[in-house]
């Protein structure tokens, strides 16, 4: 298997790498290291190193062409509720959990089509015991067509960049069928991205 790490974003800025959806080369993974943004006064923090987003290929014509793969753990909140009130274990286990827990967002910056996303997609996970679950799978995998919607079929075959990753908060109305996480590309002024950014991610193929 070929891996390409990717390097972590410092001030904010990402380099755009192309993968070509649908088309990507058997063994290619792309990853990217999660870091804490301490710069944004949030109740979750990354406590340790070892997050990280991970894009690959998927042969499955239902998933788009790609996974993306969501490592994140180690999440501490204790004002919130971390589970028995153990460290680095924020949330209960189960769709049940706290509602500040859940809903928050994987915030994909991309470029598909000759355009540049800044919010393409936002990708809801909870977190479970310091990890992170994604609300449609119930797993840390999502396909791209679960991630972009009607857009992953436009994509197809064709080259999508993925630049800056921010993992935020819950927003004010994830669920808001014009302005929440379901629409994608996500409007401007939209309520699924504006929660706290407690970890950022960017990616650049050397």
């Amino acid at each position: 298997m070929r891996v390409q790490n990717l390097c972590v974003v410092a001030l904010g800025v990402a380099a755009i790498v192309a993968v070509p959806m649908g088309a990507v080369q058997a063994g290619d993974q792309y990853q990217a290291t999660i870091v804490a943004d301490d710069t944004n006064s949030t109740a979750f923090t990354i406590a340790k190193p070892g997050s990280k987003v991970v894009i690959k290929p998927s042969s499955k014509p239902a998933d788009g062409g790609i996974v993306v793969q969501l490592v994140l753990k180690n999440v501490d909140c204790p004002s919130v509720g971390n589970d028995g009130a153990k460290a680095n274990k924020c949330g209960s286990k189960g769709a049940g959990a706290d509602a500040l827990t859940r809903k928050h967002v994987l915030n994909l910056g991309a470029r598909a089509l000759g355009l540049d996303v800044p919010d393409a997609s936002g990708v809801t996970y909870r977190l479970e015991k310091g990890a992170a679950v994604f609300e449609a799978t119930g797993k840390n995998t999502v396909s791209a067509t679960q991630a972009f919607g009607a857009l992953a079929g436009a994509i197809l075959h064709h080259s999508l960049g993925i630049g800056l990753v921010k993992l935020q908060e819950r927003g004010s109305a994830p669920d808001n069928a014009s302005t929440g996480c379901g629409v994608v590309p996500l409007p401007v002024g939209n309520t699924c991205t504006d929660g706290g950014v407690y970890g950022v991610a960017g990616i650049t193929v050397p």
